[in-house]
């Protein structure tokens, strides 16, 4: 099921990074690297995002936004832009389609 609200995006995005890496409470704040994340880490992260979410997020995201404040922004951008997507194929919009008839 698609989450739509943006902090409730957050706050389950944050409980996937901190269930992945195993954050304590002392490790707040601390970056993917400092957590120990490695490829396998942002593997399942990037999965769990996907599957409880709805939003496809590629592993690498999280080595490019290696902080949760910037991975959050980031899968919200995703969420906003499938919407986007959604939306527009939704309205029936074909003006992109090729010659109609064929």
């Amino acid at each position: 099921m698609r989450e739509s609200d943006p902090s409730a995006i957050g706050r389950r995005v944050e409980r996937i990074w901190n269930d992945v890496l195993e954050v304590t409470p002392e490790e707040a704040g601390a970056t993917f690297f400092e957590l120990g994340g490695q490829g396998v880490s942002a593997l399942r992260i990037a999965a769990r995002v996907g599957a409880e979410l709805g939003i496809a997020v590629e592993a690498g995201a999280v080595f490019e936004h290696p902080s949760l404040p910037a991975f959050v922004r980031h899968v919200l951008a995703r969420a906003r832009d499938a919407a986007e997507d959604a939306s527009e194929g939704a309205s029936g919009d074909h003006s992109q389609s090729g010659p109609q008839g064929l």
